[in-house]
């Protein structure tokens, strides 16, 4: 896309050509496209810099939801220049494992390492017992690595490992997903950061090794699926606050996107777990595109209720947009030099 930096803007171009084709459909694109670029650009330049401070206060940003939709499953050149940094600016060796299938492997356990030392004991120790002594190797001197980098990167970090992924044997995927399990159960208890990974590597790796048929159109009304709807704004609003009254404001402007009769209120936080959670994943890949579009557009207005995105909510969007065939790019942090050095947990988009 750098090749065409010469030309002047594509709205330009279009408009010499002829001005009647600029549609509303077109400025919204172009006003994306320029709320990315905006974005990004005092920190994406950066971001290969040698200078990694050790922690970091992290900054806010806002991302207005109009803008979020239009990007959705429509990536733009600011997208393709962050995946890049981000290669660039990890350490070489990790630069080339998310390459090539051993070293991709690697990444992807090293990013489920729990930070507790007896925890990351019995990892390793099951991990051992189960995989490639090239890949364990691997991990072994990537691990120090991946530790320091931020939590907002590490779901990209993943994103950019699946290519590599997509290249291993039958036998070496099976063991690899379960390898997956191993790590995520080994505390007995799975974080929404560990659900996300393995759901979207499964998601986006399943077809490669395995005969999956598209999901058959089900449901073409909302009130098919309004309950899973539901289910998905009340974890999205839950993870903006804990605190009810701002949850539930965050899960009344998702209703309000979806357009339904009545005044639901938000469940209950304990009825909010990963297990609804995939049922209803599973249940909104069978309705229609128009169904998707709408349930996506809530999702996103619940989640930046408050014009901010945590990391969690900007993991679990990109969840529910993949399972509903939109993806939606990585969300580019606009304050940070380096993806490293941020206090873990701490950061808000």
């Amino acid at each position: 896309m750098n090749l065409l930096a010469t030309h002047p803007p594509i709205e330009e171009r279009i408009r010499r050509i002829d001005a009647s084709l600029m549609t509303e459909d077109f400025k919204q694109d172009a006003k994306a496209q320029q709320f990315v670029q905006e974005s990004i650009a005092p920190g994406i330049s950066s971001l290969a810099s040698q200078a990694c401070p050790s922690s970091g206060e992290a900054a806010d940003i806002s991302f207005p939801p109009e803008m979020l939709t239009s990007i959705a499953g429509n990536p733009q050149a600011g997208h393709l220049d962050f995946a890049a940094q981000v290669i660039s600016c990890l350490p070489t060796r990790a630069a080339e494992a998310v390459r090539e299938p051993f070293g991709a492997r690697a990444i992807i356990y090293c990013l489920l390492l729990n930070p507790e030392e007896d925890v990351r004991k019995v990892q390793l120790e099951k991990l051992i017992e189960e995989s490639d002594p090239a890949v364990i190797k691997s991990a072994e001197s990537l691990a120090p690595v991946i530790d320091t980098i931020n939590r907002e990167y590490r779901l990209p970090l993943a994103g950019l490992a699946i290519p590599a992924l997509k290249l291993l044997s039958p036998a070496q995927y099976e063991m690899f997903l379960k390898n997956l399990k191993n790590l995520i159960e080994a505390d007995k208890k799975i974080s929404l950061f560990e659900y996300v990974l393995q759901r979207t590597i499964i998601h986006h790796l399943e077809p490669s090794f395995k005969r999956v048929a598209p999901p058959p159109v089900r449901y073409s009304l909302i009130d098919q699926v309004q309950v899973d709807c539901f289910l998905l704004l009340s974890i999205l609003a839950w993870r903006s606050n804990a605190e009810y009254s701002i949850s539930e404001e965050s899960f009344r402007r998702g209703i309000e996107e979806l357009k339904i009769g009545g005044s639901p209120s938000i469940l209950a936080r304990e009825k909010c777990g990963l297990s609804a959670l995939d049922s209803s994943l599973e249940r909104l890949t069978m309705a229609s595109p128009q169904i998707k579009k709408k349930v996506l557009k809530a999702c996103i207005a619940c989640a930046s209720a408050d014009s901010l995105l945590t990391v969690d909510e900007a993991d679990m969007l990109r969840l529910i947009a993949d399972f509903l065939d939109c993806p939606i790019p990585p969300f580019i942090p606009k304050a940070y030099d380096h993806p490293s050095g941020v206090e873990y947990g701490q950061d808000r988009y």
